[in-house]
């Protein structure tokens, strides 16, 4: 799983984000939620294993974590693609190039928005994902 601080990075970015755009962050990491009592616009984020190489020799030394993060974005299936597709739109933009405060985490590139589950709709939202590469240097 990727750093602390690369997902509390990454949770306050993409809810600025889409809070915005209408949409409430669930928690899903070990969390069981009943989808009667989810909100009918929400997001999620799920953190792919990552890579942790030593770059440097010596002490300190600089690591590079590198991973990926999959953005999941739930719209009510009802009301077709489009609000979610647009969302997922507006994380690509503001993701693709972006750099935090610290310049130690770098979006390498966020990828087109992709079904959830190929148009097979079994519950009541419709959901896309974004699969966000990146790169996190750090000194130890």
């Amino acid at each position: 799983m990727s750093s602390a601080y690369v997902r509390d990075s990454f949770r306050t970015k993409v809810a600025t984000l889409l809070v915005a755009e209408g949409f409430e962050f669930i928690e899903t990491i070990n969390l069981a939620e009943s989808t009667g009592e989810l909100p009918p616009k929400w997001f999620t984020l799920d953190f792919l294993p990552a890579d942790d190489t030593r770059m440097s020799l010596g002490v300190p030394a600089l690591f590079r974590e590198t991973g990926a993060v999959t953005l999941a974005i739930f719209t009510p299936q009802h009301e077709r693609d489009t609000e979610a597709i647009a969302a997922a739109d507006v994380v690509r933009s503001a993701l693709c190039n972006w750099i935090d405060t610290t310049g130690n985490l770098r979006v390498h590139d966020a990828q087109p928005p992709a079904d959830l589950d190929g148009g097979d709709f079994r519950g009541s939202f419709y959901g896309v994902t974004v699969d966000i590469r990146y790169s996190f240097d750090r000194i130890e």
